[in-house]
């Protein structure tokens, strides 16, 4: 902290589409980056560990379970770093699918919180929106 303010940054990994191991080992060299350069809290964009344009693909377990997995990974790997990261992601709660966004910091999962709820229309596209009160889920004011 300088002069009472931390030093915020914005990354954007490049990310290939539902690969979670590839977005992850990003998503990591991104976090350490940005901390070697001050930064105390680093914000990603939604879906960022499977990639956004998954389409169909989001409601597969394996990939919802593998954002996850990749998840705790990173939260792991938090542990070495001295900040906060919020890391978007899909995932399911109550049999219900939502772009969350999870914070992360000192090797721990924070909390999950809510951004979006996704479903299918019969077109295929995916829609969303607004969501508050997840039941299982931590809104972040």
């Amino acid at each position: 902290m300088k002069d009472g303010y931390i030093k915020v940054a914005a990354a954007t990994p490049k990310v290939k589409v539902a690969d979670t191991v590839y977005n992850g080992q990003l998503i990591k060299a991104l976090m350490k980056e940005c901390t070697d350069n001050g930064a105390k809290v680093v914000v990603f964009p939604e879906l960022c560990i499977t990639g956004y344009t998954c389409q169909d693909l989001f409601w597969q377990d394996k990939l919802i379970a593998a954002a996850e997995d990749e998840l705790i990974g990173i939260a792991d790997y938090s542990r070495s770093l001295d900040g906060i990261f919020f890391i978007g992601l899909p995932y399911e709660i109550n049999g219900m699918l939502y772009n969350m966004a999870a914070v992360v910091s000192r090797g721990e999962v924070r909390s999950r919180g809510d951004t979006t709820l996704a479903w299918s229309l019969p077109t295929g596209d995916i829609v969303t929106y607004l969501c508050t009160d997840l039941p299982g889920a931590v809104t972040l004011v």
